[in-house]
């Protein structure tokens, strides 16, 4: 995410000039009273140490960031969607139910999921090759990879969102998904049900409440 590479590299640079300009000012009669190599030492020395503490401060945000849920929320902002989210979508006379379990932790967004008939048996997984979110138009974009159960060969498609809220941050996506060996769209809604892990029966089961009420 380009967004919140920007964000980090600002935050590490405030980091980096603060340090730097308290370095100085404890440091700079020492500098000042040194003769001209010494003074050219302590030139080189201020460089790999600035550049010693940019990497740190980048790295460490880079751990708080995985770390930390709130941190995610408040960087990502309407891009935050890390969580477990479950949809519905009709195959002919067939009801299918999906699982996807999407990962923000390192600054870029995963998304695996899975999918099964109504009756739990489980038909297909898949993970994201390349996600997008557009902020401003409100969009999730991802090329994925698909195994389908009881076929011979991987399927890669495109999945197509928008996202909708209604609270702070993105709560439910509407959209599709089309495999390329066909073109066909594949329309599903989604609601995000738990921001961390579930058991995969916990997941099935609030989908079965939210979208046939049999649960």
């Amino acid at each position: 995410m380009l967004h919140l590479e920007r964000q980090f590299g600002t935050f590490a640079v405030l980091i980096t000039v603060v340090i730097m300009f308290f370095g100085l000012v404890v440091f700079e009669p020492v500098i000042t009273a040194s003769d001209t190599p010494g003074k050219f030492s302590g030139v080189v020395a201020a460089a790999i140490a600035s550049l010693g503490t940019y990497r740190l401060a980048a790295s460490s945000l880079l751990w708080l960031f995985g770390r930390s849920q709130a941190l995610r929320r408040a960087l990502l902002g309407d891009a935050y969607i890390e969580g477990v989210w479950v949809g519905y979508y009709r195959h002919g006379d067939s009801e299918r139910f999906t699982i996807e379990t999407i990962d923000q932790k390192t600054g870029e967004t995963t998304i695996s999921g899975l999918e099964f008939d109504s009756d739990g048996t489980s038909r297909a997984h898949w993970s994201s090759e390349s996600v997008f979110i557009d902020k401003r138009r409100r969009k999730l974009t991802y090329v994925y990879s698909c195994d389908v159960y009881g076929t011979s060969h991987q399927q890669n498609g495109i999945g197509s969102f928008q996202l909708y809220s209604s609270g702070k941050y993105p709560d439910r996506i509407d959209g599709y998904s089309v495999d390329m060996i066909d073109g066909q769209k594949d329309p599903n809604t989604e609601h995000k049900v738990s921001e961390t892990p579930i058991p995969i029966e916990d997941a099935l089961n609030r989908a079965r409440a939210i979208f046939t009420n049999d649960a």
